[in-house]
């Protein structure tokens, strides 16, 4: 294939030694010299036109060039040479990411290359896939360990997740529990009280009534601050005993409550979360 693909440079405006300007000129005496048959002339400038200003199109005409020269040497040493670097300088272009249809060209080209050199070299071309499927091998288990080791330190965070999720949720029954037995203490501490008023007025009752038991006299208002403190004396007595009762239940219901929730403990596992159980009433 003589023709060579034509390479769109844009050119600068006046500068000297513009590397487009440069990287033109080598790649037109290149072109020249391969269609005047000149193989390794025509390499050397396209590589230097690549060196000037890098071009994913030079390396492909460099390939070419290289395929067409194998075609005509003569020599089976420069036959092999030219076929090992189209080999190489297709791989290069194919790096680059071209557009589909010179993309598909290339590889058809590495394709027959390739076989062409395992027909003539059987032990380095198995050797070669060899070397591609261990290095394919290791990828595919260095992939597969990266996803794994992702996979367990997203384990790992789920349940230290849950497990703070958990903690956080055990403090916040243990604190209701708190403010209940809190509650219960306050509300038998007002029975306490409420007690303690009625024996000061049961003893003021009584003291009333021994006065007028010793006086022997009737008196319509002592008797009437008599019953009035035994009867407050009695309601303070009902009412002190109702709420030590209350707060006596209250208190062992939030002591139950912190038995409860003190009895599971939460820890994250490297498979999850574990939950055990504990304590006493």
């Amino acid at each position: 294939m003589r023709a060579a693909i034509s390479i769109l440079l844009v050119l600068g405006a006046t500068a000297f030694a513009d590397p487009t300007t440069e990287a033109k000129r080598f790649v037109d005496a290149g072109v020249a010299a391969r269609n005047q048959g000149d193989y390794d002339g025509a390499i050397e400038l396209f590589l230097k036109a690549h060196a000037t200003l890098p071009n994913p199109l030079v390396l492909y005409n460099v390939a070419q060039t290289h395929r067409e020269a194998m075609g005509t040497a003569t020599d089976p040493d420069a036959r092999a040479r030219h076929r090992d670097g189209a080999r190489d300088y297709y791989r290069q272009f194919i790096a680059t990411k071209p557009a589909e249809e010179l993309l598909l060209k290339a590889q058809g080209w590495v394709f027959q290359l390739d076989a062409l050199y395992a027909i003539e070299h059987p032990q380095e071309e198995a050797a070669r896939r060899d070397r591609l499927a261990a290095a394919e091998e290791a990828k595919i288990r260095e992939e597969q360990a990266r996803l794994a080791a992702q996979r367990k330190a997203r384990a790992e965070r789920d349940a230290q997740e849950a497990a703070n999720i958990a903690l956080a949720v055990r403090e916040q029954q243990l604190g209701k529990a708190r403010t209940v037995k809190i509650i219960g203490l306050s509300v038998a501490g007002g029975g306490v009280l409420a007690t303690a008023v009625g024996v000061i007025y049961g003893l003021r009752a009584a003291s009333i009534s021994d006065e007028l038991t010793a006086s022997n006299i009737y008196d319509p208002g002592k008797i009437a601050d008599g019953n009035s403190a035994a009867r407050t004396m009695a309601i303070a007595y009902i009412a002190g005993g109702t709420l030590i009762l209350g707060g006596a239940v209250t208190y062992l219901f939030g002591a139950v409550m912190a038995a409860n929730v003190e009895s599971v403990a939460v820890t994250p596992t490297s498979g999850g979360a574990a939950i055990s159980f504990g304590g006493a009433f």
